[in-house]
């Protein structure tokens, strides 16, 4: 494979937390038969992106946070053909999504995480958006905290890679 296209059939979210990454990259495993590595559980990246240079299908739930070193890792493995998507939307209900997570999974993440790791957002906010462009940030979680169904997310990247 070319350079290009050693890593096609790479998928990579990452987000804003409680915006659904998780449920999403589930969904792919149950549904599209993706392989699944999650970096806030201490998934292996190397042994995710040998999988899927071999290609298998895998999915990255990139949970780093939005620092210059990790919009450089996704953006080198776009350029790699990894297909990068960035989860957002309305940030009242990511927060109280992602405190129903660390309450229903035992974690124990203080609320300040959230606020700081969304701040770290904010700050390269102007990095994502050339990483990722307009196109590929998709609004996952909206007001209630309602979810957009992965049905509908998969939907609208499979419209966003065809065109």
């Amino acid at each position: 494979m070319s350079g290009g296209q050693a890593l096609q059939t790479l998928m990579v979210i990452w987000g804003v937390p409680g915006s659904g990454k998780s449920t999403f990259a589930r969904w792919l495993v149950n549904s599209h038969g993706y392989l699944h590595a999650e970096t806030d559980a201490g998934a292996d990246v190397n042994h995710a992106l040998v999988l899927a240079r071999r290609g298998y299908k895998v999915v990255i739930e990139w949970g780093a946070w939005a620092r210059q070193d990790a919009i450089d890792f996704v953006s080198g493995w776009a350029a790699e053909g990894a297909q990068a998507f960035w989860f957002n939307g309305d940030r009242d209900a990511a927060f109280k999504a992602w405190r129903h997570e660390n309450v229903k999974s035992h974690r124990p993440y203080p609320d300040q995480l959230w606020h700081d790791v969304v701040g770290e957002i904010d700050r390269n906010w102007s990095l994502l958006q050339d990483l990722s462009g307009s196109d590929r940030m998709l609004r996952t979680v909206l007001g209630g905290p309602v979810h957009v169904p992965p049905e509908e997310t998969y939907a609208k990247m499979e419209q966003i890679l065809s065109t």
